[in-house]
């Protein structure tokens, strides 16, 4: 019996010995900044050192999709990474805020952002205490658990690798590339220099690409984060932990959807630039691991990448060629100038651009096109409950700028119907490309209060039926309605427990 156990322990080591680095740390498990986990028989010490410290079990789980495919489910009832400490309050989720998680996952999924999605969310029998403007200063609130699913190594973020290298282990560096590339099957030959060999220098590369773009789609969709932290950036380039977010109504390129974010570090202006300091701060992870000139090659790759998104999907928005800083300023930059300097809703200004478009080209002229483009922010204006005749009259500049855009974009629209464009294939391009519906924080508020505070989540499942087709006027038109000012001054910014 005794030579058996040793044959079968020699065999083991054996068999231990030939494993490569990748095939050992195969189910390395990410549960937050704090605490990598790694499920490997050789490193169960460290695992039962980390939950002695987080004071819980790691929660974070694989199972197997559709067609081989590998998905991470993780249960988030906001206590894991560093959120209790970095908020200095309990760290738990209520029920509000995991609904506002669902709602935004799956709206962004279908407005083609690229985002980890929401499987349920679940009330919890205990309360959660948060603070308000009322004069108890307090209010009891529903727990709330959020179950995350994203494609398997999502949701590794930039932070797990700023773990090991601020202890040194650029092994575990290493070690948590090759996992999220062998696992994630999202970086193809980009992160790889020979077979079984990882290029890490490509890897940062590949991530800094798809970051950008997602940074751009952000932008162009008026999405704004609040918490920018490399905690919530995934090496996959996917819209991660959903808290404070906001979708900009009244255009300000100062909005800051986060009611803590004193100093608008995370501000729709600052956001790029946010996001690209959480690239360099991954490259400083990768410093002793990746070639020389990693960082700098990486680096550009989100700024080409950001570009790229950017003109792609304002070519598709206005429905002329975007290509270049000159077309950018022409037709894009003076839209936002005008939407900045009249505080116009940012989604449905965007709207209306393909019925625009398609009046400038049926006419064939540029002339009415200034008065034209007036009428539509006239209309606009209206939406947002304010008296367009009162505003113009106040400001005779913010007329002449708004008489200007059209006048640009009449141009564009015409120069681009004289190199053969189809109107009608622009139009289905514009109207599929401005979503009609997003997740408007006035509308969030009632429809999640309803369930929250009532139990009833008829409005809730309406509401989320036309998130799902954003791109198609809603049967409700209020869940397409622009905030007014009285509505954007209650719900424009919120906590990361709201």
């Amino acid at each position: 019996m005794r030579v058996a156990r040793r044959a079968r322990v020699a065999t083991r080591s054996a068999r231990s010995s030939r494993r490569d680095r990748r095939r050992r740390v195969a189910r390395l498990r990410y549960r937050g900044a704090d605490d990598l986990a790694w499920d490997d028989d050789d490193d169960a010490a460290r695992v039962a050192s980390l939950e002695r410290r987080s004071k819980t079990p790691l929660r974070v789980d694989a199972r197997a999709g559709e067609a081989g495919a590998r998905e991470e489910v993780r249960r988030d009832d906001g206590r894991e990474g560093g959120a209790a400490r970095a908020t200095r309050g309990d760290g738990r989720a209520t029920l509000r805020s995991s609904a506002r998680e669902f709602v935004a996952s799956e709206a962004m999924a279908a407005l083609g952002v690229p985002t980890t999605r929401a499987l349920c969310v679940a009330a919890t029998n205990d309360g959660v205490t948060r603070a308000t403007a009322s004069a108890s200063g307090y209010r009891l609130e529903a727990g709330g658990v959020l179950t995350r699913v994203s494609t398997r190594g999502g949701l590794v973020r930039f932070g797990s690798f700023e773990w090991p290298a601020s202890r040194g282990d650029d092994e575990g560096v290493r070690a948590l590339a090759d996992y999220v590339v062998e696992c994630s099957g999202a970086f193809g030959e980009d992160a790889r220099r020979a077979v079984g060999a990882v290029d890490y220098g490509g890897f940062l590369r590949a991530v800094a690409r798809k970051t950008g773009a997602l940074a751009a789609k952000w932008q162009c969709v008026g999405f704004v984060h609040g918490v920018l932290n490399t905690d919530n950036m995934s090496v996959l380039g996917m819209t991660l932990d959903y808290g404070p977010y906001g979708f900009m109504e009244a255009f300000d390129y100062d909005y800051v959807s986060n009611a803590s974010d004193d100093t608008g570090m995370y501000s729709y202006a600052k956001q790029p630039s946010a996001v690209r300091w959480n690239v360099e701060r991954l490259c400083d992870a990768f410093a002793r691991v990746a070639p020389r000139g990693a960082r700098a090659e990486a680096l550009r790759a989100y700024d080409e990448a950001f570009e790229e998104t950017t003109y792609a999907a304002y070519t598709a928005k206005f429905g002329v060629r975007v290509h270049d800083a000159t077309s950018y300023g022409d037709v894009v930059a003076r839209f936002h100038r005008a939407l900045q300097r009249g505080r116009f809703d940012f989604t449905r200004s965007h709207r209306l651009l393909g019925a625009f478009a398609t009046c400038v080209s049926a006419r064939g002229e540029a002339m009415t096109a200034p008065a034209l483009c007036v009428e539509m922010f006239a209309q606009i204006s209206g939406e947002q409950g304010r008296d367009w005749a009162s505003v113009a009259a106040a400001d005779p500049a913010l007329v002449a700028m708004i008489e200007d855009f059209g006048a640009s974009y009449a141009d564009a629209i015409l120069n681009d119907d004289a190199l053969g464009r189809d109107a009608t294939a622009r139009r289905s391009t514009q109207d599929s490309s401005n979503p009609a519906v997003v997740p408007r924080n006035h509308i969030l508020a009632r429809v999640i209060a309803d369930g929250c505070d009532a139990d009833d989540w008829r409005s809730a499942r309406a509401f989320i039926d036309a998130l799902a087709t954003p791109f198609e006027d809603p049967t409700d038109a209020a869940f397409a309605r622009p905030a007014t000012d009285a509505e954007l001054a209650r719900h424009g910014r919120l906590s990361c427990s709201s």
